[in-house]
């Protein structure tokens, strides 16, 4: 991230995913060899021989330096000879990349006054001059503005699924749904674009926040070992079914949140895939949809999981039995870890980026990568509960916990039609009683009850003291309060109360 652009990030995403999905496995090819994995960054491939090893990475190294001259990456200096992948990984195929990535790289320059400066990242050299806006773009910039501009125009036909990166086959399969609609919208290309469909008024009336999805698949990195020791031949096979699955299970969630008839009169679809392969998604949405999403991707890998026959690369049963013996069997159904930011159009991208990547790997250690589970972030916002020492109930699992409360059962009490009539100054008053009283439950509860018979309608305050959601062992759980609280917010989606 050169900086907080959305088409900056989305672009440069794609551009790579194109070189790491088809024009590197092509070159490869057309040297004679098999790619073997070839998304999430990585590449590996394997050769009849030395000296086609050899002349296939010079071709390899000179793609990549004249698509990017600027891109930093690692690469196996020496092809490494051996009889299978197992050995060849022995033999250190992994670890010098590895030692690669620990090492110093990497240069600034400050300043050059024979150089122009890009206008968008700031760095040094940038040649292409703007001829509207002044100043000139670096090759990165360009390069990234050039494939975020262009994906529209390409999404009007179908690019072979061969030749189509896997961002570009989820977006296929979704828009088309729109063939039938007289107009299609557009893939935005700023942050703003995503409130374009609200309509004036109600951007003047609600809260232009967007949610930021990012997830990663649980422990896919154990999974992708048994598959590397199966039959070479057999390799490309497993990827390609899981590379399937998760365009499906992706588009199916896209499908089902963003439904192609409630969007037919808007100028941009209200969200944007930046990242999409290997086991991550990242995208970015109009506030209103982060829960709606989240549930829905949930269901759309439930659903999967569910229609799996024994010999998937991805069941349980399929790598146990195909393991090496020495390895441990400790392998887990297909499923996500994953974070959900709320937060300005504004706030910077980057540290939005390093607070999600923290929220995930929250998720995944604390929920024990068992199932599909889920933290949230409300970044930046003085009145969100998130941004004090409150104590929560998260991560959530999505559905069937249990070890507590799951993400269903608090949507359950929001739809409570008491719940419902909380107001916002109501949430606040309860959230005060939970700053004051957030090392003793039966203050809380005492205040909560005195705060009822102060005015204000009994009813409104009830369910809280009712709900067995609430309390553990009897004893109100202000944990869970303080969940539910935020939990209300983010499914209101921006609407003010």
């Amino acid at each position: 991230m050169r900086h907080d652009r959305l088409w900056s990030m989305a672009g440069m995403s794609l551009v790579l995913a194109k070189l790491n999905e088809i024009t590197l496995p092509k070159i490869i090819k057309d040297n004679g060899g098999t790619p073997l994995l070839a998304s999430g960054g990585k590449l590996t491939a394997r050769f009849p021989n030395r000296d086609k090893a050899v002349e296939a990475r010079d071709k390899l190294w000179a793609g990549v330096a004249k698509r990017l001259p600027m891109l930093e990456f690692q690469v196996n200096r020496e092809p490494i000879e051996a009889a299978s992948l197992t050995e060849a990984k022995e033999k250190g195929l992994v670890e010098e990349l590895s030692a690669a990535k620990r090492a110093f790289r990497g240069s600034a320059l400050s300043f050059n006054p024979h150089l122009a400066r890009c206008v968008e990242c700031g760095d040094y050299p940038a040649h292409t001059e703007l001829a509207d806006e002044g100043g000139h773009l670096c090759t990165f910039c360009q390069t990234a503005k050039d494939a975020a501009f262009s994906l529209n125009t390409h999404m009007i036909g179908r690019t072979p699924d061969s030749e189509a990166t896997t961002i570009e086959r989820v977006y296929q399969d979704y828009l088309s749904g729109f063939e039938n609609l007289s107009r299609k919208p557009r893939i935005p290309l700023n942050f703003d674009d995503l409130f374009a469909g609200r309509g004036k008024e109600r951007r003047q009336s609600e809260r232009e926040r967007m949610a930021v999805w990012f997830s990663d698949i649980n422990g896919l990195g154990g999974k992708v070992g048994v598959w590397l020791q199966q039959d070479e031949d057999d390799i490309p096979g497993f990827f390609s079914k899981v590379s399937k699955i998760f365009i499906a299970t992706v588009v199916k969630a896209l499908n089902a949140t963003f439904p192609q008839k409630e969007l037919e009169d808007h100028t941009f679809l209200p969200f944007r895939i930046i990242v999409a392969g290997g086991d991550d998604l990242w995208l970015v949405m109009d506030e209103e949809y982060g829960l709606t999403f989240a549930q829905a991707y949930h269901k759309a890998i439930a659903d999967k999981v569910r229609g799996q026959t024994a010999d998937s690369p991805l069941s349980v049963a399929w790598l146990e039995k195909n393991a090496d013996p020495k390895q441990k069997k400790n392998f887990t159904e297909y499923s996500f870890g994953g974070a959900l930011v709320v937060t300005s159009s504004h706030t910077s991208f980057r540290a939005v980026h390093h607070l999600a990547e923290n929220l995930v790997k929250e998720t995944k250690e604390k929920s024990g990568r068992r199932a599909n589970a889920l933290t949230w972030r409300f970044m930046g916002d003085d009145q969100s509960l998130t941004e004090t020492k409150l104590a929560f109930d998260k991560p959530l699992f999505l559905s069937e916990s249990a070890s507590g409360p799951d993400l269903e059962s608090y949507l359950k009490a929001i739809k409570n039609e008491a719940a419902e009539k909380l107001s916002g100054s109501h949430r606040q008053q309860v959230a005060r009683l939970l700053f004051e009283h957030q090392a003793d439950p039966a203050a809380f509860e005492y205040a909560l009850k005195r705060l009822a018979g102060t005015g204000l309608p009994k009813k409104d305050f009830d369910f809280l003291l009712l709900d067995p959601l609430f309390r553990k062992e009897g004893i109100l759980a202000l944990d869970r309060i303080a969940t539910f609280l935020e939990l209300k917010e983010l499914a209101a989606g921006g609407k003010r109360s």
